[in-house]
């Protein structure tokens, strides 16, 4: 999924939740899964903290599976993942992502528990992606394979571009058997916004019977099927409609002090996968030379920081569940 569904629906359903003292960090959170690209040092004065990457599209590397795609982006099904019903070669993985799954749960339940907004946001943001890249694992394997004419490699979903992230996308997925290879990411994020607001109204201790109301809501905001507002469109209706701020990517960066290029602008200003790559190649020894930011101690008072943490929280805990799933990290 996208920025749209990571920040704008998650925001939304927040605050039809109840959670007007969270909603913001608990939707930006989300949408910063995607958004923190590059690996900062970060000088306080008594220590060099690392800020670590949740997002990278070095998908040539193991380590980034392991430590950014399975925790954030990619979560295993484990036994679910094995289920064959779907796939026309009728192949087995428990890495394979499915909707909703146990473990998928099993994140957000225990990110929901911890009361932290930042562990929630973060949380909903690897729940909310079991919908948009379920059948796809988080390696570079034959299993994501779509078709081996393809040039690019079969990692994640990265043969089918940015086909599976997008709201108003009707894509073919030829893996799969029947009618289901015909995917329609509308159904699949709505299915993932009615779950997800369940959660959020219990996490708000307050019940969910108004569902159906407040997802006829959020369809309105998007446009009859076949005939949906352009994102631009669809974007003012979630800010003015639902009374959010519009989303920037900088906001965190700024305020705990972090400027790229002398000028404020940040090291990579869009979400953009062939602009991360060219940028990643370009400034491979650039990026990981360079001398740690000095911040000093007011670092630690800042969001970006709580996200930072809230992150590598999230990672521990998500391979604690692999593990007890059986899965072999």
């Amino acid at each position: 999924m996208n920025e749209e569904f990571h920040y704008y629906i998650v925001r939304y359903l927040a605050g039809e939740a109840g959670l007007e003292n969270e909603a913001d960090t608990i939707a930006y959170a989300s949408q910063f899964v995607d958004a923190c690209l590059v690996p900062y040092s970060i000088e306080t004065g008594s220590e060099v903290y690392e800020i670590r990457p949740t997002q990278n599209y070095a998908f040539w590397n193991d380590e980034t599976a392991r430590d950014i795609y399975l925790p954030f982006h990619f979560v295993p099904g484990g036994k679910a993942g094995n289920a064959t019903s779907n796939r026309v070669d009728g192949e087995r993985n428990p890495y394979n992502t499915v909707a909703g799954s146990g473990i998928a749960k099993e994140f957000l339940v225990s990110a929901l528990k911890t009361r932290n907004p930042y562990r929630v946001g973060i949380a909903l943001h690897a729940y909310a992606d079991t919908w948009a890249h379920q059948n796809f694992s988080g390696f570079s394997e034959e299993w994501n394979a779509l078709d081996e004419r393809l040039p690019l490699p079969p990692a994640g979903h990265l043969q089918a571009l940015k086909s599976p992230d997008s709201l108003v996308e009707t894509w073919t997925d030829p893996r799969l058997a029947g009618e289901q290879s015909r995917v329609s990411n509308r159904e699949r994020f709505l299915a993932a916004a009615r779950m997800i607001y369940k959660f959020l109204c219990t996490y708000n201790r307050r019940g969910f019977g108004d569902v159906e109301p407040v997802m006829e809501r959020l369809e309105g905001f998007w446009g009859s099927p076949g005939r949906e507002r352009e994102r631009k469109e669809r974007q003012f209706e979630y800010v003015i409609s639902a009374g959010m701020d519009e989303f920037d990517r900088t906001e965190w960066l700024h305020e705990a002090g972090i400027y790229e290029n002398g000028d404020g602008s940040p090291e990579f200003p869009d979400y953009n996968k062939v602009v991360w790559l060219k940028q990643e190649l370009k400034n491979f020894a650039k990026i990981r030379n360079r001398k740690p930011i000095a911040l000093g101690k007011a670092f630690y008072d800042t969001r970006l920081y709580r996200f930072c943490e809230a992150a590598e929280a999230h990672k521990a805990e998500a391979k604690r569940i692999r593990l007890a799933a059986g899965l072999d990290d």
